[in-house]
């Protein structure tokens, strides 16, 4: 997982100096909103999508609203409650 520890393996082995500058980073874990990941990809001139994966829970959640109870959920209530 890209989001865990900055021992991890994944984080590691990444040379993030072979990518263009501005390509995306995103990593998807719902928190923290920064990661050790989006740290060393930020640092090499990546361009870090910050929040996605919290973004993707809001709507990961509003899915699930809308297929149980057939009612459009409060995207933009439940992104407060998120923080986003």
């Amino acid at each position: 997982m890209a989001g865990g520890a900055p021992s991890d393996a994944l984080l590691a082995g990444a040379d993030l100096t072979r990518c263009r500058r501005a390509t995306p980073a995103i990593d998807l874990v719902y928190t923290p909103a920064v990661t050790p990941w989006m740290d060393a990809a930020d640092r090499a001139g990546l361009r870090v999508l910050a929040g996605a994966g919290a973004e993707m829970l809001a709507r990961q959640g509003a899915a699930a609203v809308r297929h149980w109870t057939s009612r459009e959920a409060p995207l933009d209530v439940m992104r407060l409650a998120l923080g986003l």
